[in-house]
Parts: C-alpha cells; structure tokens; sequence
C-alpha cells in the first residue's frame, strides 16, 4: 500500500464520520472538514520536501484557491452548504497536481464524483418524491403526463430504437433534461417548496439553514442570507427562539464524497470509459 493510498484511506474515514453527522444531524463538525484540508497541505508538504520539488506546493495552492473561488460561489448561491465546500478544497488539494493526461487522479474523482452526485440526487428525490407523493401529487401528475413531456420521452425511445450512438444519446438526454426543466419549472418549484422548505422546531436549526423569510428574535432581526444562518444566528435562535422558523433544507451531499472516494480507490477510470464510448 502506497503512501497516498494511507492518506485516501484516512480522509475516507473522516469522510464516513462527516456522512453520519450529515444524515443524523445535518451538519457536519469543523473538526471533520478542517482536518481533510490539514491533513491535504501536510501531506503536499511533505510530498515537495521528499521529491524535492517545490511545483507540488505551487499546484495545491493553485487547486486550493481555484477550488475556493468556486465553492464561495456555490456557497454564495445555496447550491450547497459549507461543509461540502471545505470538503471538496481539501479534496482539490490533495489531488493536485498538474493535469497532463487522463489518468490523473483529480479528473477520475471529478468524473466519479458528477456521475454519482447525479445518480445519488435522483435516487434522493425519488425517495422524497414517495414519501411526500400525497402533498406532491399534483405536481408529479403534471409532470408525467404533460403532452409535451410524453413528446420527449417518445423523441427518446424512438432515438435508443434507431441509433447505438452512445454520444448522440447522451447528448439528446442532457437536452431534453433541460427541456423538461424549462417547461416545467412551476412544478419543480412548488416540488420544492413541499419537499425542501420546512417548518422547523429551532431546536433542530443548524448552521448553514436558509431562512425563508426574515425573523425577529429577542429584538434582533435575521435576514435572509446567501451563506445561510451563523453560528451566532443559530446560538441566539436556539436560546430566545420558540415558533416554528420556514427554512430550506438540501440534499445531504458529503456521502457523495465518500463514495466518490472509495470508487478512487478501484482504479476504475471513468472519464476514460467516456471517453472510449464517445469516440467507439
């Protein structure tokens, strides 16, 4: 077993512990996602010193601040929460290095981690979809048997009947999936709003949680913010607050992570089983 592959190993682990906060409480403790990040730039520390070979620190500071820049932006937009930021810039750092070929290990967790990020969040919904498919049934019925939904879903079967052409199905997929979107936004919207937004006991607020709508708590207003309730909002909810608060809940994504992580250390090279279907 190699050096990196102890390392992976062990931000598994911490990343195992982080999947169960995230499931049973919601959030994830800093202690958690601070040490992947520590344990990431010690280890590029210790990598430059042993190869003698001080691009590998230019490389992880250049992955950590591009990684940083775009998880604020996520953030910023309630994409997702804090903790998967502080994940995937620990993630980014320790994977760093230059990206000269496809079997660099930031591009197969990358590719691994979009195609089970996108199969984890349609089983989620699924699941959400029918434990909540009383309050959404107008909504899903909207959705399936929309005439202009059936067109899709027909232009689609009838494209897998004619073509093997697996770059021109997958692109066919990816458009009618924004498709769908854009026509039916309305009801993904109020999908939404009866699966994700919740009347929550303060007790249970974490932080990170969107407000709905501004509160007032022991005299002191708490606006809706694009990086979601402080500590500080969260401690002062907890203590003053006793009303139900309307706030958003996400899709709990550090499991992502982990399973990424783990199917890293198959070997199995994604982007490049892609790559060979789209050419063959």
């Amino acid at each position: 077993m190699t050096f990196i592959e102890i390392i992976l190993i062990i931000v598994i682990f911490l990343m195992f512990i982080g999947t169960i906060f995230d499931f049973i409480k919601r959030e994830v403790p800093d202690t958690i996602s601070y040490s992947i990040i520590g344990i990431s730039i010690l280890f590029k520390i210790f990598e430059s010193f042993y190869y003698k070979d001080i691009y590998i620190i230019f490389y992880a500071a250049l992955f950590g601040i591009i990684s940083f820049s775009i998880c604020y932006y996520l953030t910023y937009k309630n994409i997702w929460g804090g903790a998967d930021s502080k994940f995937l810039i620990g993630i980014c750092i320790l994977l760093s290095g230059p990206i000269n070929n496809i079997e660099h290990l930031f591009l197969n967790y990358i590719t691994s981690f979009f195609i089970i990020g996108f199969i984890f969040s349609t089983l989620y919904l699924i699941i959400k979809s029918i434990i909540y498919y009383k309050k959404i049934k107008k909504e899903i019925q909207s959705i399936f048997f929309n005439k202009i939904n059936i067109a899709f879903i027909l232009i689609l079967i009838l494209t897998l009947i004619f073509t093997q052409k697996i770059e021109f199905i997958f692109l066919l997929i990816m458009i009618l999936a924004l498709l769908i979107l854009i026509f039916n936004k309305n009801n993904f919207e109020n999908l939404e709003k009866k699966i994700f937004i919740k009347n929550a006991n303060p007790k249970t607020i974490t932080e990170g949680d969107i407000l709905i709508n501004s509160i007032t708590v022991n005299n002191k207003t708490i606006n809706n913010k694009p990086m979601g309730l402080s500590y500080n909002d969260v401690k002062l909810i907890k203590k003053h607050s006793k009303n139900k608060i309307l706030i958003r809940w996400g899709i709990p994504f550090i499991p992502v992570f982990l399973m990424s992580f783990i199917f890293l250390l198959t070997k199995i090279n994604l982007l490049k089983i892609i790559i060979y279907f789209l050419i063959f």
